[in-house]
């Protein structure tokens, strides 16, 4: 049993267990249960749930959904199986429809798992992978080729991309000859403060 009462801009019914049920003119219901969970639902279809321990539940018309918990932390989850999390220190995790998982801290540096365990990971402007065996390799973030080794495991992949990292290293070292002619001579000019080159 229940009794409608009219009030502005709507109707409010109210239960026998003392559920109440508003509904205004413009379309837009709030329940509101004998626990206190308060659920409002618009024209559009989307739908927010208030439980008495601070929790809120948001269903978006297109089926994403945000929950938002009682320390703050936000969850969105989209119709494409993405998830969201934002966390009150600034944190954020992101689990794509794979199964792939980014973790962004609150400075920016990232990293991101993948199915198989190796993760791709951004220190400022560093770049490293982390190999399945347990290897931290630097990158280079322009063409991902090997800079460098901050762990080396005692496996064929580890050791060459060890092997890659000394390549690297000593073309390096090339270029740098090449740039700067060890037969030649530097010294400055004390008056201008230009520096010059001169043969040895």
């Amino acid at each position: 049993m229940s009794k409608i009462h009219q009030i502005a801009n709507g109707t409010l019914e109210i239960f026998d267990d003392g559920t109440k049920l508003q509904k205004t003119n413009d379309g837009i219901t709030l329940l509101v249960k004998p626990d206190g969970t308060k659920v409002q639902t618009s024209p559009n279809g989307s739908r927010l749930t208030v439980r008495p321990n601070g929790t809120k539940f948001q269903e978006s018309a297109d089926g994403t959904t945000l929950f938002i918990d009682t320390d703050g932390t936000q969850t969105t989850t989209h119709i494409s199986g993405v998830v969201v999390i934002l966390y009150t220190d600034g944190r954020k995790r992101q689990t794509d429809q794979f199964g792939v998982i980014t973790d962004v801290a609150a400075n920016g540096n990232m990293i991101r798992t993948k199915l198989d365990g190796t993760k791709f990971e951004k220190r400022g402007n560093r770049c490293f992978k982390h190999l399945a065996d347990g290897s931290i390799i630097e990158v280079d973030p322009s063409n991902g080729n090997v800079i460098g080794v901050e762990r080396a495991a005692s496996t064929p992949e580890a050791k060459a991309a060890v092997d890659e990292a000394k390549t690297a290293k000593k073309l390096k070292e090339e270029e740098l000859k090449n740039v700067y002619q060890t037969n030649l001579s530097r010294h400055r000019d004390k008056q201008s403060g230009a520096w010059y080159e001169h043969d040895k």
